[in-house]
């Protein structure tokens, strides 16, 4: 299977509260849009804070996943993570495909939410690296019922979440504001039938694609050929040293334009140098 998603193996499930006890996994389609417009009104069920959509298939489409919150009195949609699936959400949010929904945005610089885990008790950190969280932004806004949803956090958890949030030292690793195009001012043509990677790999081709006068099932054609390239594999020297030097926008940016990193493998019985980070 390629790691371009191909929108006719895709098949994606939501886990939504709705005021019963334990999560069952639900039909959400076949598209970010679809989902969308499955899961989002249930977010105006009582009690219910929180939805995650995935693909049902998480061996062969791994980290396909956005998490929401929904913010019913604001009509907003707050998603988290950083997948193609949780980017396209925000894209048609943004562009306003959910009608009487709006995406709930967060401030431009962003902070990796490791920055939290010294000021938290060893279980609140496991609960939050369970969710797709990569900024400290996207945790504090966050409400505090969706978060007391999240692998039993309760209200010791959510309060700590809260001190550590506000706390100065977080601030320190705040950075530069993202760097992912901004699809919303110009929604990208074709942006419910690929996933975000191809939709910025072919940003240029695809509006050219858009004004020529090309029968519709040779369109069709080609955007099924683009959607199911396989994406170049990350590599993971690249995230290292990202990380290590706390780029988190630019993580994010290669993260979701490339696929799953390889797994490394060495000769036997040698022991590759680790590289060493540049000055």
């Amino acid at each position: 299977m390629s790691r371009g998603v191909d929108s006719s193996v895709l098949r994606l499930v939501h886990y939504t509260p709705a005021g019963v006890a334990s999560y069952q996994a639900m039909d959400a389609g076949r598209s970010a849009l679809e989902a969308l417009s499955r899961v989002v009104p249930r977010l105006l069920t009582p009690k219910t804070y929180t939805a995650r959509i995935m693909a049902a298939d998480t061996e062969k489409l791994p980290g396909v996943e956005a998490l929401l919150f929904g913010l019913a009195e604001a009509r907003e949609v707050h998603i988290v993570g950083g997948s193609w699936l949780a980017q396209q959400m925000r894209d048609l949010l943004r562009a306003g495909r959910i009608p009487g929904w709006n995406l709930h945005e967060l401030p431009e610089t962003t902070t990796p939410v490791f920055a939290l885990f010294p000021l938290l008790p060893a279980v609140t950190v496991t609960a939050l690296e369970k969710c797709p969280f990569a900024t400290v932004e996207e945790v504090a806004a966050a409400p505090d019922e969706g978060l007391r949803e999240l692998h039993r956090l309760g209200a010791k958890g959510v309060a700590a979440i809260r001190e550590a949030c506000a706390h100065p030292a977080v601030r320190e690793f705040t950075g530069r504001p993202a760097v992912f195009p901004d699809l919303a001012d110009a929604p990208p043509p074709f942006g419910d039938r690929m996933n975000v990677a191809h939709q910025i790999r072919y940003q240029g081709f695809l509006d050219g694609l858009l004004h020529r006068s090309l029968p519709q099932a040779a369109v069709d054609t080609i955007i099924r050929s683009i959607d199911g390239e396989p994406l170049p594999s990350a590599d993971p020297l690249v995230l290292m040293l990202l990380e290590t030097a706390g780029a988190t926008d630019l993580l994010a940016y290669y993260a979701n334009t490339h696929g799953p990193a390889a797994a490394e493998t060495s000769a036997p019985g040698r022991n590759p140098e680790k590289p060493a980070l540049p000055a």
